[in-house]
């Protein structure tokens, strides 16, 4: 499957090893080799199997939804686990009539 980043570029999820949230990237001064040289409009940084980093203005948690595999997934916003939640709920519920 390949996701669409934006501004014209789509990667393979097959080569997907990651995509990261900018902000929470800066809060580490570990990562400031890898934060220091991006674009000011940069939200995420994807990386690849080849340990290519590519930007993206796009939010992480877009992207992400814009991917099908969710399995394996380590973080989501509340937004996304609520919904989550819910649908399990409703599923769930329709089980037990």
């Amino acid at each position: 499957m390949y996701i669409h980043i934006g501004d014209k570029i789509v990667i393979s999820s097959e080569n997907l090893v990651g995509i990261f949230n900018k902000k929470s990237l800066e809060k580490s001064e570990i990562n400031e080799k890898y934060t220091s040289t991006l674009k000011h409009s940069t939200r995420s940084l994807i990386v690849q199997i080849d340990n290519q980093i590519v930007e993206s203005r796009i939010s992480p948690y877009t992207l992400i939804k814009r991917n099908e595999i969710k399995d394996g997934i380590l973080w989501s916003n509340k937004k996304w686990q609520k919904n989550i939640a819910q649908k399990k709920f409703r599923y769930l519920k329709g089980l037990m009539r």
